[in-house]
């Protein structure tokens, strides 16, 4: 169940950006940008944190169902070990994620608005 959720956090991290600027192009005056970059950053640090924290969940999973700790492979058993940069990590800068993931995205924006602004432009001269 672990994994799912842990998917689920990917996933939704994944459209978090995509859906906050098609809000913003749809709806201008309900979003303006200085909220849409604090929505990017505080939705970036609980989704990276939700998503760190199920996927060790879900290694814990992997443990138990491998036989504890004294059978499983010793692969797995690393990765459970090495935990406590990621999580760390996610806690003081998984804000970064949402706002560095939502660059590329500004760059399409950008061309949708160029795009629309120059065929309304056409369509008043014509």
């Amino acid at each position: 169940m672990n994994k799912i959720y842990f998917t689920a956090c990917v996933l939704l991290f994944l459209v978090t950006a995509p859906a906050l600027l098609g809000v913003r192009l749809v709806w201008r005056k309900g979003m303006p940008w200085w909220m849409l970059l604090c929505l990017s950053a505080l939705l970036g640090w609980a989704l990276s944190n939700l998503a760190v924290y199920f996927y060790y969940r879900h290694l814990d999973d992997l443990l138990a169902a491998a036989g504890g700790v004294n059978t499983a492979p010793q692969e797995l058993m690393d990765t459970w070990q090495s935990d406590g940069a990621k999580q760390v990590f996610a806690f003081l800068f998984g804000w970064l994620y949402g706002l560095f993931y939502l660059t590329p995205w500004l760059a399409i924006y950008c061309v949708v608005v160029a795009t629309r602004n120059a065929m309304a432009k056409r369509r008043s001269h014509a």
